[in-house]
Formats: C-alpha cells, structure tokens, sequence
C-alpha cells in the first residue's frame, strides 16, 4: 500500500508540475532555478518583453555571480512587501562586515518597463531594482510578495515564480531585525536560525522538464545524466569553499576554522565550516563533512527541485521523454486554470484510502 500511495503522489506531482501559470499571457524564453538554504523556486523568464534584463540577469547567474549571495532585504509595510537581493555574498573568515564581498556588478541596463505588455509588479514577479535613475539597473533584483504595482509603477519586470512561491512567502515570514546585521544597515534582512537567508546556487534550466542536460531533447543522455547523479546531489552539505565538490579541500576549511565561532560574537554561516549552522565549528560539522565525503552539488538532474536526484526526477523524465523544445507548448497548454489540476490531484488522492 505504501507504494501505491508513493505513485500516486508522484503522478500528482508530475500533473502539477507540468502547469506553467503567466498571469500575463507572455511566453517564457528563460527559466533559472534558485536554491536558497530554505528551499528552491523556480523563475521564467521573458525574453520577448523584457530581452536586455533577461539577457543580463542570465550573464549573472551563468558566471555563477549568484552563489552564495544572501538575501539583504525582506521589506514589509502595509500592503508593500518584497525580497531583495543578488548583492552580497556570504562573509569570508575574519571579515568584520556582513557586506564586504559584493557581487561585481557590470554595465547598466536600459529600462524596458512597458505598461502595454503586460508585465507589472504583481505578486510572484521578479524585477530589477535600481537606484531613483531609471536607466541604472545592474545585478540586483527583487521579488514582489505582494501586488506592488502602484508603488513600482516604472521598476521592469522580466521573470515570474512558477514553483515555490510557498518558499517566498516563507522568507517573508521570517524574523528580521537582527542585531548584528541591524548595526550594519541590513535589518529588515530575514533571519533563519540565527543566520542568513541565502542562495545555495542559482542555475539556468530548460523549459523543458526531464531535459536535464539542456539539449532540448528530453532522450537516453537525459537519463545517463540522471544515473550519474543519482543519490550523490548533497546541495546543503559541507560544500565549504563552494567548489560544488565534498572533499579534502573542505576538510582543510574546516580544520582553519575549527572552534574560532562562539555563537555569539559572530554571525556565522556554514561557508566557515559551520555545516548545520549552529554557530560553532565542531565535530559536528566534521561528522556532516565524513557523511557527505564524495558527493556533489550538481543539480542538473534534479528535476523537481527537491534537492536530491531521486525517483520522482526519473519520473519526471520518463513521462516527457522523446519531447523536445519545439514541441513544448504542446506539453504546458491546459484547458482550464489551475483549479483543473487540484481537481485532479483531489481525485487521484482520493483513490487512495489508508487501511490499518
């Protein structure tokens, strides 16, 4: 019974997966996934409306400029609420700033806001920030938590959460006002278990589900890729010096900051060898490194953005395989909105009855 309970759930997670909802009839080019340390969203992009900032904010995320970047705002006041970041990396051992290693930002980019495509600052979308110069967008970005388009009305928007937006909403919900990041300028920064909120990695993926190498054929490479990360995908493990390797390297890593964090004194992040974050490098943090030794933070096959390449992602391949890009709007159109889907996933649940 547990794995006809299993297949159903997978079967309903597949359907509703499948679903890409665009509020506002425009047709994704792009789509990028972020992993943050509290879970993964994933963001399309539109290419047609908005081809300068989408072509900017890809250059960012294809050189990596995105990883280890903590979220440095969490901005709420009355009906405006919104996450911003793509600023600041993580803190390196002894810098006495939580701001000190910025993202290295390049040219600016035209402002593209154009109110006949469509395209506001509604909830769920992704938009560049910039200074009072309309023409000064460059690497940071935010995401609207809430219908933010009278107070936005000029900010271009050029992507949309699909999934995850339960892990926004999240973020938003989280204490801020720490003191330490409070003494720099930084409190409305949300704070998870005394630390910061912060993307793992954030990489571009197909539009194509189950496409994991980005070919546009979802085929057997797709599979051999799936077989090659099975089970070894450890994204938040002690992947200390963000090579996306668990080695040696990071054993080094935490032997030079083995005891140096009281929990008190410093805000610590697990890029200092502090694995599960507790404030301290200790034997616990060695321990994490020993289970982990081996493993990779390649995401290319996780499909459904769990952080693990599993079954459900040889699912997600097997169902669309022999699909390719041109044949995409073919698998994503849907003859009703969502309710179509939740109809169906209650149904298929419904199916399934525990026995004792």
């Amino acid at each position: 019974m547990v794995g006809t309970k299993s297949r159903l759930l997978a079967v309903v997670a597949l359907t509703l997966m499948t679903y890409v909802d665009c509020a506002f009839g425009a047709t994704a080019t792009h789509r990028v996934r972020m992993y943050f340390n509290v879970g993964s969203v994933d963001i399309d992009l539109y290419g047609n409306e908005s081809p300068l900032h989408v072509a900017n904010f890809l250059e960012y995320v294809n050189d990596q400029a995105y990883d280890r970047t903590w979220i440095h705002r969490s901005f709420c006041c009355g009906n405006l609420s919104f996450l911003q970041g793509g600023e600041f990396y993580l803190p390196e051992p002894g810098d006495n700033a939580p701001d000190l290693n910025s993202v290295v930002s390049g040219e600016t980019v035209l402002n593209e806001y154009d109110p006949s495509n469509g395209l506001t600052n509604s909830p769920g979308t992704l938009s560049a920030a910039r200074t009072a110069d309309l023409d000064s967008a460059r690497n940071g970005w935010f995401i609207n938590t809430t219908d933010n388009s009278t107070a936005f009305p000029n900010y271009t928007v050029f992507g949309e959460v699909t999934r995850g937006f339960d892990v926004v909403e999240f973020i938003s919900s989280l204490p801020i006002n720490h003191p330490y990041l409070a003494s720099f300028g930084y409190g409305t920064a949300p704070i998870n278990n005394n630390g910061y909120v912060y993307q793992m990695q954030v990489v571009e993926r197909s539009l194509l589900d189950g496409d994991f190498d980005s070919n546009g054929l979802v085929g057997a490479s797709d599979l051999a890729q799936w077989e090659q990360g099975f089970g070894r995908l450890q994204i938040e493990g002690p992947d200390f010096n963000g090579d996306k390797e668990i080695n040696s390297d990071d054993l080094s890593n935490w032997e030079a900051g083995f005891g140096r964090f009281d929990g008190q004194t410093t805000f610590a992040d697990f890029e200092d060898g502090d694995a599960n974050r507790d404030g301290t490098v200790d034997g616990f943090d060695f321990l994490r490194w020993q289970r982990s030794v081996g493993s990779t933070t390649d995401v290319a096959a996780d499909g459904d953005g769990n952080a693990q390449v599993d079954g459900f992602d040889f699912l997600l391949w097997q169902r669309n395989f022999g699909a390719t890009t041109s044949t995409l709007s073919g698998i994503l159109a849907v003859p009703e909105p969502t309710s179509f889907f939740l109809a169906v996933a209650a149904g298929l649940l419904a199916l399934y009855r525990p026995r004792r």
